[in-house]
């Protein structure tokens, strides 16, 4: 048997096993569903409120329309309207710690029960979703947003009710824009990601770093932002009363309530070290001048903008803090990015699709598991990730030596122009 051969038959084997794991993904989809048909308190599987996030952020958007907007962030003011939206029991602790403009959004919904926002939340994300995918020219994309559903972080976010489909569909509009030469509409996409600021990090600091090739982006994203954050302080003023303090509050409790559902090196620690809030809080920093420094590489090495959108994505969600299982949608423009720039019989995709779909199974299921029993959870999932990362850009930087040569010296005076401009 040739080598060619060995390697196809590898392909399709990787292959069939995505789509174990999103038949996996299915099952657990009907599991919700006769659950929430069969149980008149609206339970999951797992024991919570159908899209038990999202009734955080209904009862948000409704105290922030129809209440005291300087009890946003009340944990007891927001505990009752809680109780009030679900119908059912809420524990007193921080609950809505997103910023005012992220309820000011959903403030439409709010004159809905809350199972109907889920419902018309989750298919507007899912339908911004797919129009990002067409927007990067994502082959099969009906295929690959169905997929992308029934994936562990698809399902995770659905049923918890997150909104992982918009941010993710706003990073594919982020690539489309730069891809097309369009910082101002690429700033301006990326600004929305002030509603869950961790996420517009990784961009900020991609483009302070190459600021010479995207302070346009840059520019606009933080002017966008700033904009975005004053409105809910101007349309219902006292919104912010009590922001930072309960963003402290729930930072403090993150580590040890969230530990089964992290997937970051933060999270890591804390499961090794018990939630040392000090200890978590130093690797966020050490994890993000780590970042900044793998920039400030790729810029030296002349990395396109392709691969620094790629590095950026991924170690964003390796080192930011309060990244969880959900949030991996994320990696999907950026796995189409690199799935057209590979050739298409390369094995490196189906790889990493099961490396990435089965650690974060495994660490979402048996994690929660050794989590309850020991008060740790299996943490591999970061490591799995980053090590497709460094795969996934040997591959793409020995594609571009290789392209590099056989075009000539040519070639290197074009991306010396490309990198000036």
């Amino acid at each position: 048997m040739s080598r060619h051969t060995d390697r196809e038959s590898l392909r399709r084997t990787l292959w069939r096993l995505v789509a174990v794991i999103l038949a996996i993904g299915a099952a657990l989809y009907t599991a919700s569903i006769i659950s929430v048909a069969t149980d008149p308190e609206y339970r999951s599987p797992n024991g919570n409120v159908i899209g038990v996030d999202y009734s955080t952020f209904h009862a948000g958007a409704t105290m922030l329309r129809y209440g005291d907007p300087r009890e946003l962030y009340d944990v007891d003011a927001m505990t009752e309207l809680l109780r009030e939206v679900r119908r059912g029991p809420a524990g007193l602790q921080p609950t809505f710690v997103n910023p005012p403009a992220f309820a000011l959004v959903l403030a439409p919904l709010a004159s809905l029960r809350y199972e109907v926002g889920l419902v018309v939340w989750t298919v507007l994300g899912v339908a911004a979703f797919g129009f990002g995918l067409r927007a990067i020219g994502a082959q099969r994309p009906g295929v690959l947003l169905v997929g992308t559903i029934l994936s562990v972080a698809g399902f995770l976010g659905v049923s918890l009710g997150q909104g992982q489909f918009f941010w993710g569909a706003v990073y594919a509009g982020i690539l489309s824009q730069l891809s097309a030469g369009k910082q101002v509409r690429a700033g301006i996409l990326a600004s929305i990601l002030v509603l869950k600021p961790q996420l517009l990090v990784p961009f900020v600091l991609w483009w302070l770093v190459d600021w010479r090739r995207n302070r346009v982006a840059l520019g606009t994203s933080v002017l966008g932002a700033a904009v975005l954050s004053i409105i809910p302080a101007i349309l219902y003023p006292g919104s912010y009363t009590g922001y930072g303090a309960l963003l402290q509050a729930a930072n403090d409790t993150f580590p040890l309530d969230s530990i089964p559902m992290g997937v970051t090196f933060r999270d890591t620690v804390d499961a090794l070290t018990g939630g040392s809030t000090v200890v978590s809080g130093s690797i966020v920093f050490v994890g993000v001048g780590l970042f900044g420094a793998i920039l400030i590489g790729g810029v030296r090495a002349r990395w396109d903008s392709d691969l620094m959108f790629i590095v950026a994505t991924t170690m964003g969600l390796l080192v930011l803090p309060h990244v969880l299982a959900y949030d991996w949608v994320l990696l999907v423009p950026a796995g189409v990015l690199l799935a057209q720039k590979i050739p298409p019989r390369s094995v490196l995709i189906p790889a990493a699709l099961v490396a990435v779909l089965y650690s974060l199974l495994f660490q979402v299921v048996f994690g929660v598991g050794s989590f309850a029993r020991f008060g740790r959870s299996i943490q591999f999932a970061p490591v799995v990730l980053v090590t497709t990362l460094f795969f996934a850009v040997r591959r793409l930087q020995g594609l571009r030596r290789a392209t590099d040569t056989s075009q000539g010296p040519a070639a290197d005076v074009v991306d010396h122009r490309e990198v000036a401009g």
